[in-house]
């Protein structure tokens, strides 16, 4: 049996294999430790919160009336288009009848040639007078062949017959040109136009000497006294804002009530100085609910007693004007600058001087402010100043204005 022996030089070799993985390891702890010694400490810094300075206004719960403002065309309700009842040459025209003209009311317009049409009138009427004469005669006769008939005087049947005929032959003669008489007087009258209101002429077309044929259109006059504007309210504005009397109220209930005589103003569109030319009106009644654009048709009045208003230049047909309605009184709402509202619907607070961001409810909005019915609490601190995508819980710096004005004038 053979025994295993491990030879000295065996044992040497793995100790110093040993000693030199122990130096290996001793110098590079010695290394690290030295280059560990010489890293410089890094410098503390404060890190600071970063702070917006904002201006905000205190949110106020009150009831407001809502203002739309609308665009549309003044027109004339009383338009009139005159035509020559009797034919004729033109004898008479009145000297304001140019387009643009102002005639009164009973004024002569325009007069026909009516001499053949007199010399007939005065020939029937003197016919007339002799046929009256004759039937006078015819009738004393008729009597008194009657009467002998009656109490059998030498009067035969065929001859009361005859004095009767002669009678009645002259008294439809009698109707006869009395209808002609009174002919002869309607057309007469017929070749005289009045006014039959005072008015601006809109359009002519007939001159003095000439022709017209009976029933041929010659002028339109305008009565600019009764002015009114269409315009049109998209759906969803006309159901929050406009007044509606109580369907009770009226006997038609398969069409929209009768609107309630609100006063709106109405503005020359074109008009750009600080003194705009302006009337009164009232809205009138709903004209029809487009259905290619969605909106409700109103006419808007003008008020009939603005003549009494002095002005060189007032709101006449034709014109394009900007009509302001005031809408339905709406409660409890929260009026807000409508920048304040962000694209989302949503508006920044100012909570505990940090950025709070609430969903909103806009109930309407003008030009410059929204008016919001839930979301936002009475007294909350509203940021009108215009922040891009900020981080919620921001910290503020807080400047508090007492209105939207205040603002406008500091951002001038």
């Amino acid at each position: 049996m053979k025994t295993t022996q491990t030879r000295p030089y065996e044992w040497g070799r793995t100790l110093l294999v040993l000693m030199t993985c122990l130096g290996i390891l001793g110098t590079g702890f010695i290394v690290m430790r030295t280059l560990a010694d010489m890293k410089t400490l890094p410098t503390k810094k404060n890190v600071t919160e970063k702070v917006i300075e904002v201006e905000v206004m205190e949110a106020k719960q009150d009831s407001v009336i809502p203002f739309i403002t609308v665009l549309g065309e003044v027109k004339a309700i009383r338009k009139v288009p005159i035509t020559a009842e009797l034919g004729g040459k033109v004898v008479f025209k009145h000297p304001h009848l140019d387009i643009g003209g102002l005639v009164q009311k009973g004024d002569i317009l325009v007069k026909t040639d009516t001499k053949e049409i007199e010399l007939t009138l005065a020939s029937d009427k003197k016919r007339l007078e002799i046929i009256k004469k004759n039937l006078e005669l015819a009738k004393r006769a008729f009597v008194r062949v009657e009467q002998l008939y009656k109490k059998g005087r030498l009067v035969t049947e065929e001859a009361m017959k005859q004095a009767e005929q002669a009678y009645l032959s002259l008294a439809e003669r009698v109707v006869q040109v009395e209808h002609s008489v009174t002919t002869s007087q309607l057309e007469i009258e017929k070749s005289v136009i009045y006014a039959q209101f005072t008015g601006r002429v809109k359009s002519v077309s007939v001159e003095d000497n000439q022709n017209v044929p009976a029933g041929q259109e010659i002028m339109t006059l305008v009565d600019d006294s009764i002015l009114e504007i269409i315009v049109s309210l998209k759906g969803d504005e006309a159901k929050k804002i406009l007044p509606f009397e109580k369907k009770s109220d009226i006997s038609y209930p398969f069409w929209f009530s009768k609107l309630k005589k609100v006063n709106v103003k109405v503005y020359w569109s074109q008009d750009q100085d600080k003194d705009k030319v302006e009337e009164q009106g009232f809205l009138h009644r709903v004209v029809a609910f487009d259905d290619k654009t969605r909106t409700l048709k109103l006419a808007v009045r003008l008020e009939e007693d603005r003549h009494l208003k002095e002005t060189d230049f007032p709101i006449v047909e034709g014109m394009f004007c900007d009509v302001i309605i005031p809408g339905k009184k709406l409660n409890k709402l929260i009026k807000i600058p409508r920048q304040a509202v962000q694209y989302n619907q949503t508006v920044y607070l100012s909570v505990g001087n940090r950025l709070k961001t609430v969903p909103v409810n806009v109930v309407w909005s003008d030009d410059n402010y929204a008016y919001i019915s839930n979301g936002i609490e009475p007294l909350s601190l509203i940021i009108l100043t215009r922040l891009s995508d900020p981080l919620e819980n921001t910290k503020l710096n807080v400047t508090e204005i007492d209105s939207f004005t205040q603002h406008i004038a500091k951002d001038k």
